[in-house]
């Protein structure tokens, strides 16, 4: 469930919906709110699925979030992280396309860095997320369930002369 549960870029998306000023614990609804061609059986089995780690739970045989974050305990298998982010450079790329500019926002900056920074690079993006993150829990219920994704990698190789 863990795996699937990382895996699967709708499984957060969903989670987060429970967020929306119109959340409705609907399947079908849901299939038809969220982008990427979802049925309602996935949106079923995603709620599933995070029953059973604990993030969602039953009232009166409705699905209601539990209380807290999602916390994942111990490594999660790289092949389910890159199978999230290789979809959601999938979305992005609907995205880039499919949106209006006032709906998202890309940027792209290439830069010459010292691998000695690498570390303080991915400390100062990991700190951008969290305060991405107050800012939305601060919020209240939102309007749409958004995607923040932060790609830093090489462009560059090592070749031998």
């Amino acid at each position: 469930s863990q795996f699937r549960l990382i895996s699967d870029w709708y499984c957060f998306a969903l989670l987060e919906s429970f967020s929306l000023k119109d959340f409705q614990a609907d399947p079908v609804y849901l299939a038809k709110r969220m982008r990427g061609g979802l049925t309602p059986t996935a949106v079923s089995d995603a709620f599933e699925r995070l029953g059973q780690l604990g993030l969602l739970k039953k009232v009166d045989e409705k699905w209601v979030r539990a209380k807290g974050n999602p916390i994942l305990v111990g490594e999660v298998p790289s092949l389910a992280v890159k199978n999230h982010h290789r979809q959601m450079l999938s979305r992005s790329r609907e995205a880039l396309f499919g949106q209006d500019i006032n709906e998202r926002e890309f940027r792209s900056t290439q830069l010459s860095f010292r691998r000695e920074n690498y570390a303080a690079v991915k400390e100062l993006i990991r700190g951008f997320h969290r305060s991405i993150q107050k800012l939305s829990e601060r919020e209240g219920k939102g309007d749409d369930v958004y995607a923040f994704n932060t790609q830093f990698f090489r462009l560059t190789k090592d070749i031998e002369l």
